[in-house]
């Protein structure tokens, strides 16, 4: 069985500038909030549901990316039945193709309509190539609807530009 829903999402992102020790990178500061639908995939084996994908109903979110500008997010996060974490990835692509941020994500932790979302930044292309850096999301969640809200904070760290 297969369940899609319509991913409807506004994001708001700052990106301060903050002074690292390296002299040879800089720390960017990442913020945004959300809301939306999502699409929910079930996996059997057999006649067992062994686990659920969350992704974007229609296979990327156009996000409007400050340093960027808007851009398409691909994603998706696998649990099983009880919602304890698989794995789940992402990749933020800037307007211009080039830019690109890439990780994993790293924990989800579901409460009651609740979740926590930890992600990874492992690297990216353009000026983002070897970024890397932790964020972490806290959002509200029906799973009814598919309809979940979210702010997101963290920091990549990149090279400085020569």
């Amino acid at each position: 069985m297969k369940l899609r829903s319509m991913l409807v999402l506004s994001v708001v992102v700052s990106v301060p500038l903050v002074v690292t020790a390296d002299p040879d990178v800089k720390e960017l500061g990442l913020k945004f909030t959300g809301d939306g639908y999502f699409a929910v995939e079930y996996e059997y084996l057999g006649e067992v549901l062994v686990s659920m994908v969350f992704s974007p109903a229609t296979g990327v979110d156009l996000l409007d990316v400050s340093h960027l500008g808007e851009s398409e997010v691909a994603w998706e996060i696998r649990v099983e039945p009880d919602f304890t974490f698989i794995d789940g990835w992402f990749t933020i692509t800037g307007p211009n193709g080039r830019d690109s941020l890439v990780g994993d994500y790293s924990s989800f932790v579901m409460g009651d309509g609740t979740y926590t979302l930890g992600w990874d930044f492992t690297g990216g292309t353009g000026r983002f190539e070897d970024a890397d850096g932790t964020g972490l999301t806290n959002g509200v969640v029906n799973l009814g609807t598919g309809y979940a809200q979210f702010e997101f904070s963290g920091a990549i760290t990149v090279p400085k530009d020569d």
